[in-house]
């Protein structure tokens, strides 16, 4: 190896433990949480928890903001985000089919990524807004047409007030579950925002998963003609395919 190889080796030496794997997991909603919570989450002592958390650290995969007497963990950035839900693209998928039903759908029909929608029903948007001429392609990266700057102040998104230095409006994030791509980015964050608080969508608790509403239900038909139930029967069907 010589000085300018990436050093693959420091994350994944950081990744290749269990718990270590399940408070990045747990991370992957987008929220900060603290050491006794993480290891709740791991099912590890806090104390094991620290060490853990350290190293995930030392690794640049976490980042630590203390609050008063509290330390606050999260994930690094989107890069990291996106790294974690590609890998679980490529990692075994067998223990999924020993999760209770619910649990197994809820978290492929809706979830979050990091700061952005995932599941069938990211996918789904991501789709329905590339056919309705809202996106366009630059390479890895898209731009919003005038017809998405028009459909985002319609929702009650301001276009201008998305833009981030150094973080591109859209980006394809490669999906875990669906293993197609939904929207990353400032559009990404923006529009999950949005439909937390707007009550589109609602968070579930100690999961990623996410759950529509019913002003959601008809918000998702009339603005991106996306029927959320069949979708939801569509994506249960898939699973229980196997």
């Amino acid at each position: 190896m010589t000085s300018l190889d990436p050093h693959l080796d420091i994350p994944a030496s950081a990744l290749a433990d269990r718990s270590r794997m399940l408070i990045v997991a747990a991370l992957m909603d987008g929220r900060a949480y603290t050491a006794k919570e993480l290891a709740y989450r791991a099912g590890i002592s806090p104390q094991t928890a620290s060490f853990h958390l350290q190293r995930l650290s030392d690794a640049g995969l976490i980042l630590c903001h203390p609050q008063g007497r509290h330390r606050y963990y999260r994930l690094a950035g989107e890069d990291v985000a996106a790294a974690i839900e590609t890998m679980m693209t490529i990692a075994p998928r067998e223990h999924l089919k020993r999760q209770p039903m619910r649990a197994g759908c809820e978290i492929a029909f809706a979830r979050s990524c990091y700061d952005h929608l995932a599941g069938a029903l990211g996918v789904a948007l991501a789709e329905r807004m590339s056919d309705m001429g809202a996106v366009l392609s630059h390479g890895r990266d898209f731009a919003l047409t005038p017809r998405g700057l028009h459909l985002a102040r319609d929702i009650g998104l301001d276009p201008d007030g998305l833009a981030r230095p150094g973080r591109p409006m859209i980006r394809h994030c490669l999906d875990w579950t669906e293993r197609r791509f939904h929207f990353a980015g400032s559009l990404g964050k923006g529009l999950l925002g949005h439909f937390l608080a707007e009550n589109w969508l609602r968070r579930g608790d100690g999961t990623r998963a996410l759950a529509v509403t019913a002003k959601g239900q008809q918000l998702f038909k009339t603005v991106f003609e996306i029927d959320t139930d069949a979708l939801a029967g569509e994506s249960a069907a898939r699973r229980e395919a196997g």
